[in-house]
């Protein structure tokens, strides 16, 4: 189907065809809030979306690319959304994270450098600890005089009281239910862990989040670099080709929706270098920044000619990098990872590409409120 597609006789651009699709971003603790969800078999890599989440937007198709010079192809408009909904919990997202051996070794050997070196009088908050209660435990491990751990799902903070007893800790640690924009602390502590990113990295609120914890829960006089793990957040995006597109058209348009794929995923094919969508600095000032809440960014991606002659362009991926502290980064790709790649199609069909192709991207980010937007407009030159 694909080698027909590339080989047919082009045609002109025909009138666009406007549809509209919506997915519902969900946090690490939320199942997809969509009926018409994304299965398929297991080898094709596709897994239901867990800690980021996609979303809604108006989609506009390219027709099929004519045959001259210096052609500008107008891609899909994309509208990734991003919420919680921590009314809703899914144990195994939280066992997916525990079990995410890169992941929970990074954060262990930080908290234990960083506890180390602040003592034995040493406060800790945990903020989202989840029902494992894994970082707030940790840091009693490492010998923090006092940790608070705040956890906003009813439920999983229930939990985690009972694994914070079981581990000998409910002395030391102590958790309060609630949004930790909303609590008070009997205290100032002197140091923040918090792992609340996404596949989008700022998907889960951690904009809000962390710069309400630096104002209110910080001890001032310290080095911001030793008062927060981590220390700061990406989310990279490149275009890519996806292996099973043609299939997915074939199923209906409704199957075109934003999905994730495993890490070690290989049914996508990156053709140009990835680039940084968002970054977000945990160690930064203590009041919210415009560029940190809404933010409009304009990209260029050089596709290869190697990558032009074998693929074809299918849309973007985007995925998380962690900056866990100056010396110890996350970055998933081509990892074993909890966190996924979100696949967005910018194309109905694989657009056959030539070289030398540039692809062009404008994102504008909004994460001032719940939906969290990051629209996507996009186009090819070739």
């Amino acid at each position: 189907v694909r080698m027909a597609v590339i080989r047919r006789r082009p045609e002109p651009i025909k009138e666009q065809v406007r549809t509209s699709r919506c997915v519902s971003l969900c946090s690490a603790s939320v199942i997809l809030l969509f009926s018409a969800t994304l299965r398929h078999d297991a080898d094709q890599g596709i897994v239901l979306p867990r800690r980021a989440v996609l979303s809604a937007g108006v989609i506009t198709y390219p027709a099929v690319l004519p045959c001259s010079a210096a052609v500008k192809v107008p891609l899909s408009e994309v509208v990734l959304a991003a919420g919680q909904d921590l009314d809703r919990t899914d144990l195994s997202d939280y066992e997916d994270m525990r079990d995410d051996l890169e992941r929970t070794a990074a954060f262990e050997a930080a908290i234990r450098k960083r506890v180390a070196a602040g003592g034995k009088e040493m406060t800790v908050l945990d903020i989202g600890t989840g029902p494992f209660a894994l970082l707030a435990i940790m840091a009693a491990r490492a010998g923090a005089k006092r940790v608070y751990a705040i956890e906003k799902s009813p439920s999983a903070a229930s939990m985690a009281r009972r694994t914070v007893k079981e581990a000998g800790f409910e002395h030391r640690v102590q958790i309060i239910e609630g949004d930790s924009t909303r609590v008070q602390l009997p205290e100032h502590v002197d140091l923040i862990v918090s792992e609340t990113i996404g596949n989008i990295a700022t998907g889960e609120g951690v904009v809000t989040t962390i710069t309400d914890a630096r104002k209110r829960f910080l001890k001032d006089g310290a080095v911001p670099q030793q008062q927060i793990i981590p220390t700061c957040c990406q989310t990279l995006i490149a275009p890519v080709s996806y292996k099973y597109h043609d299939m997915l058209r074939a199923k209906g348009k409704e199957f075109l929706r934003p999905f994730q794929l495993y890490s070690r995923s290989r049914d996508i094919e990156f053709l140009a270098e990835p680039q940084e969508l968002e970054r977000f600095d945990y160690t930064g000032p203590r009041e919210y920044r415009v560029a940190d809440l809404r933010e409009v960014r304009e990209l260029t991606f050089h596709v290869s000619q190697r990558a032009a002659e074998i693929g074809s362009l299918s849309g973007f991926a985007c995925w998380p990098r962690v900056f866990v502290d100056d010396e110890l980064t996350i970055d998933l790709q081509g990892k074993r990872s909890h966190w996924n790649y979100v696949v967005a199609l910018a194309t109905e069909q694989p657009l056959p590409l030539r070289s030398p192709a540039v692809v062009s991207l404008r994102i504008d980010r909004d994460v001032s409120e719940v939906p969290y937007r990051y629209t996507l407009k996009s186009f090819v030159t070739m």
